[in-house]
Order: C-alpha cells, then sequence, then structure tokens
C-alpha cells in the first residue's frame, strides 16, 4: 500500500529540509539587510514596478531597486511554505487530519490578529502588520502542525504502554 492520500496537495518529504534552509538564509539576510543595513551592490537590478512610491508615486516603469529584502522575504516565504506543505515522511489519515486542523487554526489567528489590527494599528504601521501576517500564517501553521505531530505522537506511545 502506498502512501496515504492527503486532503491538501503535498509537496515530497525531502522540501521541508529545503525549505528550511531557504528560511534560514532569509531570516539570516533580513537581519543583515534590516539590522545592519547591509545591501550588497550586486542585487541592484533594473525591475518594472508596478507602483513604486518612494520620492515620487510612478507606476507601470522601470526602476533601479536594490533586491535585498525582496530576496529576503521571498526565501523565507516559500521557505515557510515548503515546510508547511511537504510531506511527512510516512503521510497517514492521522497526520492529513492534523495538518489541516492547523493550517484551519493559523488562519483563524492570523484573521483574528488581522481584525485586532484593523483598530488599533493605523497608516503604514497596517502595511506592515499586513507583511508580517503572511509569515505569521505559514508560521503558526508549521508549529502548530508539529505540536500536533508531537501531541498524537505522544498519546500513541502511552496507549502502547503496559
Amino acid at each position: 500500500m502506498g502512501p496515504h492520500p492527503s486532503l491538501v496537495p503535498l509537496l515530497p518529504h525531502r522540501a521541508r529540509m529545503i525549505g528550511g534552509a531557504m528560511l534560514v538564509a532569509g531570516v539570516f539576510m533580513a537581519v543583515l539587510v534590516l539590522h545592519f543595513g547591509q545591501r550588497p551592490a550586486m542585487l541592484e537590478w533594473n525591475v518594472f514596478a508596478i507602483h513604486s512610491a518612494f520620492f515620487k508615486s510612478e507606476s507601470f516603469h522601470w526602476i533601479r531597486k536594490n533586491m535585498s529584502g525582496e530576496i529576503s522575504m521571498m526565501l523565507s516565504l516559500v521557505g515557510l511554505c515548503f515546510i508547511v506543505f511537504s510531506r511527512e515522511a510516512e503521510e497517514t489519515r492521522l497526520s492529513s487530519l492534523l495538518r489541516v486542523r492547523a493550517l484551519s487554526f493559523a488562519v483563524l489567528a492570523s484573521t483574528g490578529l488581522l481584525l485586532f489590527s484593523a483598530f488599533t494599528v493605523f497608516g503604514v504601521g497596517f502595511v506592515y502588520v499586513l507583511v508580517a501576517n503572511a509569515f505569521a500564517t505559514l508560521l503558526f501553521a508549521a508549529i502548530l502542525f508539529r505540536l500536533f505531530m508531537w501531541r498524537a505522537n505522544r498519546q500513541a506511545e502511552v496507549s502502547k504502554a503496559p
């Protein structure tokens, strides 16, 4: 009998390790960019902007931009996606159900935080909350899934004990 069909489409199990490496690289790069102000010159690119508002607002034009922050964000988000959506070494019906449960709780928690923020955080600060929410949802899902799996494995061990 092959692996259990999951309730959500999943990446291969090895994608979790790749996602972890991408997440570590993205967070490391974010610390370099945001905390230390390091923006490598080789990441200064001409990019097409649908909208940019630096010194003046412009739409649908080419700009020169250092992409360090954007690459850091991409690495972190894709890494978290790989972690959340990679199959277990032995995918079971229980692991599939626990994954869906973790994703549901994560979406509910993130929505709650957004609703709270909508009434307490204003202006550009709310834009920061929206960006953080993209990471928080995936991070909540990853942590909750690991917690649910740990608890299920612990309960299985306790029930097997004589």
